[in-house]
């Protein structure tokens, strides 16, 4: 999990303008589900390149793999999670990671995850 974190903050982070802006991170709880929203008000992503985020080596930045979200999409999945990010060019991104209470019955105990 600190993983998934640390790519989508990073993300949203590098996203803002001069460092101006702001990152805001919500967690709801539901009955069989937690949801954590992590919302920025940077660049945004333009809708072409939205339908590619989750593609492993696809990038705009200068510097950067095109790993991360990937690797997000991947981890969320192996907890039988979702993750759908929403994006505004000029606006900000909003990406919502929705997970069960449940453990993973593959996931490790102590796992880096």
């Amino acid at each position: 999990m600190r993983e998934i974190f640390y790519n989508v903050l990073t993300n949203a982070h590098q996203a803002l303008e001069k460092n101006t802006g702001k990152i805001a991170v919500n967690l709801s709880e539901f009955e069989e589900i937690v949801e954590i929203t992590v919302e920025d008000t940077g660049v945004g992503i333009e809708p072409r390149d939205l339908q590619r985020i989750f593609e492993p080596f696809f990038t705009r930045k200068s510097k950067g793999t095109g790993l991360g979200l990937a690797i997000c999409n991947e981890l969320v999945s192996f907890h039988k999670g979702k993750i759908c990010i929403e994006s505004v060019p000029k606006i900000g991104t909003t990406v919502k990671i929705t997970l069960p209470k449940t453990r993973s019955p593959y996931a490790r105990e102590n796992s880096a995850y």
